[in-house]
């Protein structure tokens, strides 16, 4: 899906995402960067790259319009290496997000059970600790809150080594979200939100992939 047919999707089960804002060309990207604050990301929207980082399709960091500028066309070119045109729906822009702890929370098709809710640690921790525990839906909070501790993202969430720990539950709320979500919309085949950053505000999604069913 397109991230104008997924951010819909995400607001209706109250999922919180990073304010994002869709460019299809690069002053259009100025402009959405200076109404989202610097520093920003750029990332391709195409349901045809999945993996946008992969093919070169993110860039990071981005401080001034002459940066965007540049990012736009190379992330653009990257996309276009990858995709056909009609596939590339634009660039997306993003505010870099705070320092906080990442997580991955998804919705994926089980064997047995219809679909399945993960959490666990996310961003490159995913591979490292490789460690999330999984969830069939419906579940309750309790139910949410036993998966979120069974994985070291509560631990990440509350030794933070000198800093204030961060809020469990509000992770917890959003994993329950994604358990309505995954009950609710049988058309959803995956749901990939990773990394989920968790900062003091609470967490917020900074990436998102959506698959239909067929």
């Amino acid at each position: 899906m397109t991230w104008e047919e997924t951010a819909p999707l995400l607001d209706a089960y109250d999922v919180p995402v990073a304010e994002t804002r869709l460019a299809t060309d690069a002053e259009e990207a100025v402009a959405a960067a200076a109404a989202v604050g610097y520093p920003v990301v750029l990332k391709v929207d195409s349901p045809a790259l999945p993996h946008r980082t992969d093919v070169g399709a993110v860039e990071l960091g981005l401080e001034s319009p002459a940066a965007v500028r540049e990012a736009y066309r190379d992330v653009m070119d990257a996309a276009l290496a990858h995709a056909d045109e009609s596939d590339v729906a634009g660039v997306l822009v993003q505010p870099m997000v705070g320092d906080g702890v990442e997580a991955i929370l998804g919705v994926a098709p089980g064997d047995v059970f219809g679909s399945l809710v993960t959490v666990g640690p996310g961003g490159v921790l995913v591979e490292a600790l490789d460690e999330s525990t999984t969830l069939v839906p419906p579940f309750s909070r309790d139910d949410a809150r036993r998966a979120v501790e069974q994985t070291a993202l509560a631990d990440l969430l509350t030794d933070r080594r000198g800093d204030e720990p961060l809020s469990v539950d509000a992770v917890v709320d959003v994993l329950v979200n994604l358990g309505e979500l995954a009950t609710s919309v049988e058309t959803v085949a995956e749901l990939d939100l990773n990394p989920v950053v968790v900062t003091e505000d609470g967490p917020v999604a900074v990436d998102a992939l959506v698959r239909t069913r067929d």
